[in-house]
């Protein structure tokens, strides 16, 4: 039956179909669902879906950051993944960035950390939008090549 699911609904995932049969009375492990899913090869379709994580109500916007962050912390406490906080998510972007060729001011400016030195707290009052978008453009195609190759990505502790 999950298999059948998981097949007839190519887009479901393990704690979808979790729920599904949790509403028909069939009490079965989150994991035990995902080892009997059918196996998919490559990455899932984006159905041309301009983001990783559209809006359910309209799919040409964005998740809001406050749905992905409720996400992120339900997934934790169900213990999908392990735990996780919002440091970790930031200084993971931050190394990775660095490593895209994002310079570290743009990325300090990306992420809100307020710049302590005189100049930028009195004097300095552009806005640095162009630079920001610029360096999220880096970040976009360091993603974009990395998907690419569809290889595990090595994380530092």
């Amino acid at each position: 039956m999950i298999r059948d699911l998981s097949l007839a609904n190519p887009l479901s995932c393990a704690p979808r179909i979790h729920g599904e049969l949790l509403k028909l009375g069939i009490d079965v492990g989150q994991t035990t669902v995902a080892n009997y899913m059918a196996r998919r090869r490559g990455r899932r379709p984006r159905d041309g879906r301009p983001f990783f994580f559209p809006s359910a109500t309209d799919p040409k916007r964005p998740v809001s950051h406050g749905t992905l962050y409720s996400f992120m912390w339900r997934q934790r406490d169900r213990g999908v993944i392990p735990v996780v906080t919002n440091r970790d998510l930031r200084r993971t972007w931050k190394t990775l960035a660095g490593q895209a060729g994002v310079p570290k001011e743009i990325r300090d400016r990306i992420q809100n950390h307020a710049l302590q030195d005189v100049s930028s707290k009195s004097y300095d009052r552009w806005n640095y939008m162009r630079e920001k978008r610029a360096g999220m453009a880096k970040w976009d195609k360091f993603v974009r090549a990395m998907l690419a190759k569809k290889r595990p990505l090595k994380m530092v502790a």
